[in-house]
Protein backbone atom coordinates (compact mmCIF):
# COMPACT_ATOMS: atom_id res chain seq x y z
CA UNK A 1 0.00 0.00 0.00
CA UNK A 2 2.72 2.67 1.15
CA UNK A 3 4.54 1.64 -2.05
CA UNK A 4 1.40 1.86 -4.13
CA UNK A 5 0.81 5.83 -2.45
CA UNK A 6 4.74 6.61 -3.10
CA UNK A 7 4.02 5.96 -6.75
CA UNK A 8 0.92 7.45 -7.55
CA UNK A 9 2.29 10.70 -5.76
CA UNK A 10 5.56 10.44 -7.92
CA UNK A 11 3.32 10.48 -11.08
CA UNK A 12 1.32 13.54 -10.34
CA UNK A 13 4.08 15.74 -10.91
CA UNK A 14 4.08 13.95 -14.52
CA UNK A 15 0.55 14.00 -14.93
CA UNK A 16 -0.12 17.58 -13.51
CA UNK A 17 1.21 18.75 -16.92
CA UNK A 18 -0.66 16.64 -18.83
CA UNK A 19 -3.87 17.58 -17.07
CA UNK A 20 -6.15 20.85 -18.57
CA UNK A 21 -6.97 23.51 -16.06
CA UNK A 22 -11.18 22.60 -17.34
CA UNK A 23 -12.24 24.42 -14.21
CA UNK A 24 -15.58 25.74 -14.76
CA UNK A 25 -18.81 26.88 -12.81
CA UNK A 26 -21.52 24.55 -14.02
CA UNK A 27 -25.04 25.38 -14.01
CA UNK A 28 -25.67 24.14 -10.36
CA UNK A 29 -23.50 27.11 -9.23
CA UNK A 30 -25.13 30.24 -7.82
CA UNK A 31 -22.16 32.20 -8.43
CA UNK A 32 -22.34 35.60 -9.77
CA UNK A 33 -20.69 36.17 -12.80
CA UNK A 34 -18.41 38.62 -10.84
CA UNK A 35 -17.54 35.88 -8.34
CA UNK A 36 -16.91 33.13 -10.86
CA UNK A 37 -14.10 36.40 -12.09
CA UNK A 38 -12.35 36.67 -9.19
CA UNK A 39 -12.02 32.90 -8.61
CA UNK A 40 -9.50 32.99 -11.98
CA UNK A 41 -12.24 29.86 -13.46
CA UNK A 42 -14.22 32.31 -16.00
CA UNK A 43 -11.79 31.22 -18.99
CA UNK A 44 -13.20 27.17 -18.17
CA UNK A 45 -17.58 28.00 -18.33
CA UNK A 46 -16.83 27.92 -22.21
CA UNK A 47 -14.64 24.52 -22.04
CA UNK A 48 -17.23 23.01 -19.43
CA UNK A 49 -20.50 24.15 -21.58
CA UNK A 50 -18.85 22.44 -24.41
CA UNK A 51 -18.40 18.98 -22.91
CA UNK A 52 -22.27 18.94 -21.75
CA UNK A 53 -23.46 19.97 -24.80
CA UNK A 54 -21.56 17.18 -26.54
CA UNK A 55 -22.31 14.89 -24.19
CA UNK A 56 -26.37 15.85 -24.69
CA UNK A 57 -26.02 15.19 -28.17
CA UNK A 58 -24.15 12.12 -28.04
CA UNK A 59 -26.23 10.31 -25.53
CA UNK A 60 -29.43 10.08 -27.76
CA UNK A 61 -26.92 7.23 -30.29
CA UNK A 62 -26.17 5.03 -27.17
CA UNK A 63 -27.10 1.20 -27.06
CA UNK A 64 -26.19 -1.75 -25.19
CA UNK A 65 -24.57 -4.43 -26.53
CA UNK A 66 -25.10 -8.52 -25.70
CA UNK A 67 -22.17 -8.40 -23.48
CA UNK A 68 -23.26 -5.56 -21.97
CA UNK A 69 -20.85 -2.96 -23.24
CA UNK A 70 -22.05 0.54 -24.04
CA UNK A 71 -22.30 0.91 -27.64
CA UNK A 72 -21.90 4.54 -29.19
CA UNK A 73 -22.80 4.91 -32.76
CA UNK A 74 -23.74 8.76 -33.91
CA UNK A 75 -24.55 10.11 -37.30
CA UNK A 76 -21.26 11.66 -38.90
CA UNK A 77 -23.18 15.07 -39.21
CA UNK A 78 -23.32 14.94 -35.39
CA UNK A 79 -19.91 13.94 -34.92
CA UNK A 80 -18.58 16.74 -37.11
CA UNK A 81 -20.60 19.33 -35.23
CA UNK A 82 -18.83 18.14 -32.02
CA UNK A 83 -15.44 19.14 -31.37
CA UNK A 84 -12.49 16.96 -32.57
CA UNK A 85 -10.94 17.26 -29.06
CA UNK A 86 -13.77 16.79 -26.92
CA UNK A 87 -15.79 13.91 -28.63
CA UNK A 88 -11.62 11.90 -28.68
CA UNK A 89 -11.97 12.45 -24.99
CA UNK A 90 -15.59 11.28 -24.62
CA UNK A 91 -14.66 8.03 -26.65
CA UNK A 92 -11.49 7.80 -24.66
CA UNK A 93 -14.04 7.94 -21.47
CA UNK A 94 -16.32 5.40 -22.91
CA UNK A 95 -13.64 3.11 -23.41
CA UNK A 96 -12.46 2.90 -20.11
CA UNK A 97 -15.57 2.57 -18.97
CA UNK A 98 -16.51 -0.64 -21.24
CA UNK A 99 -13.44 -1.54 -19.80
CA UNK A 100 -14.49 -1.67 -16.30
CA UNK A 101 -17.10 -3.39 -17.14
CA UNK A 102 -15.51 -5.86 -18.66
CA UNK A 103 -13.45 -6.38 -15.95
CA UNK A 104 -16.59 -6.66 -13.56
CA UNK A 105 -16.49 -3.79 -11.98
CA UNK A 106 -19.27 -1.82 -13.48
CA UNK A 107 -22.87 -2.86 -14.59
CA UNK A 108 -24.48 -0.76 -17.16
CA UNK A 109 -28.46 -0.29 -16.74
CA UNK A 110 -30.97 -0.01 -19.26
CA UNK A 111 -30.95 4.14 -18.51
CA UNK A 112 -27.08 3.69 -19.18
CA UNK A 113 -26.69 5.27 -15.74
CA UNK A 114 -23.47 2.43 -14.07
CA UNK A 115 -23.00 0.50 -11.04
CA UNK A 116 -20.49 -1.02 -9.16
CA UNK A 117 -20.68 -4.36 -8.59
CA UNK A 118 -19.11 -6.24 -5.40
CA UNK A 119 -15.99 -7.16 -7.28
CA UNK A 120 -15.63 -3.12 -7.21
CA UNK A 121 -16.55 -3.11 -3.50
CA UNK A 122 -14.52 -5.80 -2.58
CA UNK A 123 -11.68 -4.58 -4.37
CA UNK A 124 -11.70 -0.84 -3.02
CA UNK A 125 -12.40 -1.92 0.31
CA UNK A 126 -8.80 -2.87 1.28
CA UNK A 127 -7.60 0.74 1.05
CA UNK A 128 -10.61 2.27 2.89
CA UNK A 129 -10.86 2.46 6.33
CA UNK A 130 -7.55 3.71 7.67
CA UNK A 131 -6.95 5.68 4.59
CA UNK A 132 -10.50 7.80 5.13
CA UNK A 133 -10.54 8.10 8.80
CA UNK A 134 -7.41 10.07 8.68
CA UNK A 135 -7.59 12.15 5.25
CA UNK A 136 -11.16 12.48 4.94
CA UNK A 137 -11.83 10.68 2.22
CA UNK A 138 -14.03 10.90 -1.24
CA UNK A 139 -17.96 10.66 0.16
CA UNK A 140 -19.21 9.58 -3.63
CA UNK A 141 -18.67 8.52 -6.70
CA UNK A 142 -21.41 8.64 -9.42
CA UNK A 143 -20.24 6.75 -13.16
CA UNK A 144 -21.23 7.77 -16.46
CA UNK A 145 -20.45 6.35 -19.67
CA UNK A 146 -17.91 9.23 -20.40
CA UNK A 147 -16.32 9.69 -16.90
CA UNK A 148 -17.97 10.18 -13.05
CA UNK A 149 -18.69 13.33 -10.77
CA UNK A 150 -16.76 13.48 -7.69
CA UNK A 151 -19.29 14.47 -4.58
CA UNK A 152 -17.39 15.80 -1.87
CA UNK A 153 -18.79 16.86 1.82
CA UNK A 154 -17.99 20.01 3.72
CA UNK A 155 -15.98 17.92 6.01
CA UNK A 156 -13.78 16.39 3.49
CA UNK A 157 -12.74 20.02 1.49
CA UNK A 158 -12.25 21.16 4.79
CA UNK A 159 -9.69 17.90 4.98
CA UNK A 160 -8.44 18.72 1.65
CA UNK A 161 -8.19 22.68 2.13
CA UNK A 162 -5.70 21.69 5.17
CA UNK A 163 -4.03 18.69 3.82
CA UNK A 164 -3.13 21.10 0.47
CA UNK A 165 -1.51 23.93 3.29
CA UNK A 166 0.23 21.12 4.97
CA UNK A 167 3.03 21.06 2.72
CA UNK A 168 2.24 17.15 2.52
CA UNK A 169 -1.03 17.27 1.00
CA UNK A 170 -0.02 15.36 -2.54
CA UNK A 171 0.15 12.08 -0.47
CA UNK A 172 -2.94 13.11 1.83
CA UNK A 173 -4.87 13.52 -1.40
CA UNK A 174 -3.14 10.08 -2.83
CA UNK A 175 -4.78 8.50 0.07
CA UNK A 176 -8.05 9.16 -0.05
CA UNK A 177 -8.59 8.81 -3.90
CA UNK A 178 -6.87 5.56 -3.41
CA UNK A 179 -10.00 4.61 -0.60
CA UNK A 180 -11.90 5.23 -3.65
CA UNK A 181 -10.74 4.46 -6.04
CA UNK A 182 -8.42 1.48 -5.40
CA UNK A 183 -9.46 -0.45 -8.43
CA UNK A 184 -8.71 2.23 -11.46
CA UNK A 185 -5.52 2.51 -13.80
CA UNK A 186 -2.99 4.22 -11.65
CA UNK A 187 -2.35 6.94 -14.15
CA UNK A 188 -6.02 7.63 -14.01
CA UNK A 189 -5.76 7.77 -10.23
CA UNK A 190 -2.53 9.65 -10.50
CA UNK A 191 -4.64 12.24 -12.99
CA UNK A 192 -7.38 12.76 -10.07
CA UNK A 193 -5.19 13.43 -7.72
CA UNK A 194 -2.84 15.97 -10.03
CA UNK A 195 -6.68 17.81 -10.51
CA UNK A 196 -7.35 17.96 -7.01
CA UNK A 197 -3.91 19.74 -6.74
CA UNK A 198 -4.50 21.98 -9.51
CA UNK A 199 -8.11 23.59 -8.25
CA UNK A 200 -6.11 24.13 -4.85
CA UNK A 201 -7.65 25.15 -1.71
CA UNK A 202 -8.66 28.41 -2.63
CA UNK A 203 -10.90 27.32 -5.17
CA UNK A 204 -12.39 24.58 -2.82
CA UNK A 205 -13.24 26.79 -0.39
CA UNK A 206 -14.82 29.03 -2.63
CA UNK A 207 -17.07 26.31 -3.94
CA UNK A 208 -17.65 24.80 -0.40
CA UNK A 209 -18.27 28.66 0.94
CA UNK A 210 -22.38 27.60 1.81
CA UNK A 211 -20.42 24.55 3.98
CA UNK A 212 -22.55 21.87 1.74
CA UNK A 213 -19.36 20.10 -0.26
CA UNK A 214 -18.61 20.63 -3.90
CA UNK A 215 -19.64 18.26 -6.75
CA UNK A 216 -16.41 17.66 -9.29
CA UNK A 217 -16.95 17.20 -12.78
CA UNK A 218 -14.13 14.21 -13.81
CA UNK A 219 -13.66 13.29 -17.92
CA UNK A 220 -10.90 9.73 -18.27
CA UNK A 221 -7.42 11.30 -19.92
CA UNK A 222 -8.49 15.39 -20.15
CA UNK A 223 -9.07 15.83 -16.19
CA UNK A 224 -11.75 17.91 -14.60
CA UNK A 225 -13.97 19.82 -16.60
CA UNK A 226 -16.66 21.03 -13.49
CA UNK A 227 -16.94 22.48 -10.63
CA UNK A 228 -19.60 23.61 -8.27
CA UNK A 229 -21.50 24.01 -4.80
CA UNK A 230 -23.64 20.70 -3.91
Amino acid sequence: MIKKLLMLVVCVAVVAALVPSYVGAASQSEASEYDIAKTGVGAGIAQEQEYTQAINKLERFLSISETGNIVLDAPKGIINSIDSGIYQSLLAGLEQTNSMIDSGYLVCNPDFTLTVTEKYLESSSQYSEPILSSSGGIDDIVYRWWGFYLYLSSETCHALVLALGSGGGAAAIAAAILAAFGVLPGVVVAGIIAGVLAIGAVLINYYNRYDTGIVIRYHYFIGFTGIWSQ
